[in-house]
């Protein structure tokens, strides 16, 4: 399955590897991203990282998985404005 990207907005901000933020929308997928970082090294090589928070407890301590990475959650926008969480730690999602 091909799905078509548009990146409809660019802000840019220079520091280090950090090219600037991107918001793409998949509109086949009828989902909205933003804040995405644009990195380039200097090597030329270029990549992307999506938006992502580190989960926080209740003690204000950052969650982490069986295998000591922090937990974050991915922001999604999708259909109608519904907003979404993505657990890059996990498989779930929640919708709010």
């Amino acid at each position: 399955m091909k799905v078509s990207i548009a990146c409809t907005d660019f802000r840019p901000f220079h520091r280090n590897t950090l090219r600037g933020f991107a918001t793409v929308k998949l509109p086949d997928l009828r989902l909205t991203i933003r804040d995405i970082a644009v990195h380039q090294h200097t090597s030329g090589s270029r990549w992307a990282q999506l938006p992502a928070k580190p989960m926080i407890d209740n003690a204000g301590v950052a969650k982490r998985t069986a295998e000591g990475r922090v937990r974050s959650l991915i922001r999604v926008r999708g259909p109608r404005g519904a907003r979404y969480l993505l657990d890059r730690g996990g498989s779930r999602r929640a919708r709010f």
